[in-house]
């Protein structure tokens, strides 16, 4: 084999690897964890002896990246922000007892909720939940309930 045909295979094949490292260093969206890890936060914040919520996730849709361009309004980011749209489904169950020897105050809810994901340049990952016609708030129970029996 000629000499200038190996060093030609040779640079196409570190040019070839070079970008399939830089495609797959793209994120291809949220992780499962930090997308849990959001919706929990505003219910799981007032846990304590005597009040636990339990968040039960029924499905997390993460739609593509998309970027924001020049004459759109997205949510308030910024021209050129990539954001992940991401639809989250869950119940929540919360109870509040004051004192074991009697029936403390409960609720259920059905919840969608739509977030938008983004990423910053040290790679931590943020979401916030918007205003969205998706969104939708059911409260299926309220009433009483014991602290023992949210698992």
């Amino acid at each position: 084999m000629p000499s200038w045909l190996g060093k030609t295979l040779i640079g196409s094949a570190i040019v070839l690897g070079s970008l399939a490292a830089c495609h797959a260093a793209a994120p291809s969206g949220p992780p499962e964890t930090v997308i849990k890890q959001t919706v929990e936060k505003p219910y799981l914040a007032g846990d304590s002896d005597v009040s636990k919520t339990v968040v039960t996730f029924l499905s997390i849709k993460v739609a593509p990246v998309k970027t924001v361009r020049s004459n759109e309004f997205y949510y308030g980011r910024p021209t050129g922000a990539k954001v992940w749209p991401v639809l989250v489904h869950y119940t929540t169950a919360g109870c509040s007892q004051l004192n074991p020897a009697y029936p403390g105050t409960g609720d259920r809810g059905d919840h969608v909720q739509f977030f938008l994901f983004s990423i910053n340049e040290f790679g931590d990952w943020s979401g916030e939940n918007v205003a969205n016609p998706e969104n939708s708030d059911k409260n299926l129970y309220h009433g009483t309930c014991e602290l023992k029996d949210l698992h």
